[in-house]
Order: structure tokens, then C-alpha cells, then sequence
């Protein structure tokens, strides 16, 4: 007779759906806006308006991420892992903006 393994999951909730989403717009925006400051210390200040463009809609990106974390943190019984990593990278591009914007 065969013994059946046990198995265990670590996890007891699934991943919040909008946490992905979270997660997922949030590391673009980051991106974009690490690419945006490159450029921008690259050419010493003087952006083209595709530059600014981008900036922009990294902006856009991120408040789009931060509905998406209010809207996984409004999920029941869920896994809320990905939505905090989300929350974490908007709140470190807006306060990058802020930064930005007050230089």
C-alpha cells in the first residue's frame, strides 16, 4: 500500500487580482521615471517634449496604480502581498515627482 505525502500551502489566500495590477503599473511607472531622470540629468535640465510627454504618463501610471491598491485592499479574504509592494513603489514615484517638481 502506497503512503499519500501530505501536502501544505504556505499561502492561505489567493493573491489579490487587483494587487497584480497593483504590483504591475507601479514597477512601470518606477521604470519610466528612472528612465525619465536619466534623461533628464543626460541632457543637463533641457527635456524634449517627448520626454515630458512620458513623465507625463508615468504620472498617469502610477495614480492608476495607486486605485488599483485601494481596490485590492477592498478584496475579501485575499493575499494583500503584491498590492503592498504596489503602494510602496507609487509612494516612491510620487514622492519622486514631489521631489522633482520642487527642485
Amino acid at each position: 500500500m502506497a503512503v499519500k505525502k501530505k501536502i501544505y500551502s504556505y499561502i492561505k489566500y489567493p493573491f489579490s487580482r487587483n494587487g497584480w495590477f497593483s504590483f504591475g503599473l507601479s514597477a512601470l511607472a518606477f521604470i519610466l521615471t528612472q528612465i525619465i531622470v536619466y534623461l533628464a540629468v543626460k541632457s543637463k535640465g533641457s527635456v524634449s517634449p517627448v520626454t515630458a510627454a512620458l513623465g507625463l504618463c508615468s504620472m498617469l501610471i502610477d495614480l492608476t496604480a495607486v486605485y488599483f491598491t485601494a481596490a485590492a485592499f477592498r478584496e475579501k479574504e485575499k493575499n494583500y502581498i503584491f498590492a503592498v509592494i504596489g503602494a510602496l513603489l507609487s509612494l516612491s514615484v510620487l514622492i519622486e515627482w514631489i521631489y522633482i517638481f520642487s527642485k
